[in-house]
């Protein structure tokens, strides 16, 4: 569900955490990074409003139950619409 860009940038970070003398047994991937153990406890979205949106992007305004909002980025990629994380 990630941009490109996106994934690639969180597969360079899981390598840079890693490290060279990664503990053998520990594989830090670029999944960790976005969800780790969380994603069974992620918020429940309440409703998605398309703020901005061109052929090639769109900004969603996002509403969980609770009332919190914020905004995700997103890019169309061979026809389908990806999430842009932020910086990358």
């Amino acid at each position: 569900m990630l941009s490109a860009r996106s994934r690639q940038g969180l597969k360079e970070r899981a390598r840079a955490l890693a490290g060279e003398k990664a503990p053998a047994g520990v594989e830090i991937g670029a999944a960790d990074l976005v969800l780790g153990g969380l994603s069974p406890t992620a918020p429940k979205v309440k409703s998605v409003t398309v703020l901005r949106e061109s052929s090639g992007a769109a900004v969603l305004s996002v509403e969980e139950v609770g009332g919190v909002r914020g905004e995700v980025s997103m890019v169309r990629e061979g026809g389908d619409w990806r999430v842009e994380l932020p910086g990358g």
